[in-house]
């Protein structure tokens, strides 16, 4: 996987300490949906291991200060992850613990990869659907998976492990296909955690884009969310992703936060 390197010192202060409560839930719902069986605790961390392709799902993810001492705990990660033939990866948030651990990981040679931006929403007024002629099929999560595995050319082993995690998932999930002429065009999953709607996985065909499928997912999920009761919706993207990004917005999402991930050099051991 190809992953962008880039200077954290570059993003905006705003979205680097956020205090408030809608930040702190869409952080929580983000992990909840994201959760893979392959995870344990180890004094204060979350840490994944799942063989998908997705970084979210084999990183550790700092929610506690814990009790020992940050190299005790990057030096277990780092034979963890050795043992499963992984690099040790750290995701940094706001909400990371301690407050200095992206600075402390740049100075252990830790590279920082993969800008994003976590967006929301409110849903009190829900956009209306573009007509695009398309037909939208709820279909079950293997299904889905494979079907998205395929737009995107997932290799097979990694298709496997997004089945698995997806079909694992605790939370209620609506997979939804676009569907034109009986052809697959694109999907998106809308993951429902309280009053919580996660965005994930949309995918338009790129034999397919430019025709406004993408408009008419994000919109069908917004809709889709607001009927089961949602009041926020929320997404992740690549902070480089400005075409992604400016759609979003006319949609009514905002940056909530930025988060990013610290990876281990080549002889890291801990």
């Amino acid at each position: 996987m190809h992953l962008t390197v880039f200077d954290p010192t570059t993003i905006a202060p705003a979205l680097l300490r956020v205090e408030d409560p809608l930040s702190l839930r869409i952080e929580e719902s983000f992990l909840n949906a994201t959760a893979t069986r392959e995870q344990m605790m180890y004094d204060g961390w979350l840490i994944r291991w799942n063989n998908g392709h997705m970084l979210r799902t084999r990183c550790v993810n700092a929610l506690g200060p814990g009790q020992g001492t940050l190299d005790a705990r990057l030096g277990f990660c780092a034979r963890w992850y050795a043992r499963h033939g992984m690099k040790t990866t750290v995701r940094i948030s706001p909400f990371s613990q301690p407050i200095e651990l992206d600075a402390a990981l740049a100075l252990r040679g830790f590279e920082a990869v993969d800008d994003r931006r976590m967006m929301a929403a409110d849903l009190s007024h829900p956009p209306e659907m573009p007509d695009t002629g398309l037909h939208f099929e709820l279909v079950d999560r293997e299904r889905f998976a494979r079907e998205i595995g395929r737009r995107l050319g997932v290799p097979e082993q990694y298709s496997e492990s997004n089945v698995a995690q997806l079909l694992q998932l605790p939370m209620d999930a609506m997979p939804l296909l676009a569907m034109h002429r009986r052809r697959c065009v694109g999907g998106v999953l809308v993951v429902l955690d309280d009053t919580l709607a996660g965005i994930y996985d949309l995918v338009v065909d790129p034999n397919t884009r430019g025709l406004g499928i993408g408009r008419s997912l994000l919109a069908s999920a917004m809709g889709a969310a607001v009927a089961h009761g949602a009041q926020h919706a929320v997404l992740q993207v690549a902070a480089s992703n400005t075409p992604a990004r400016n759609l979003y917005c006319q949609y009514g999402f905002q940056d909530r936060f930025a988060y990013w991930y610290r990876r281990a050099p080549d002889n890291f051991a801990g």
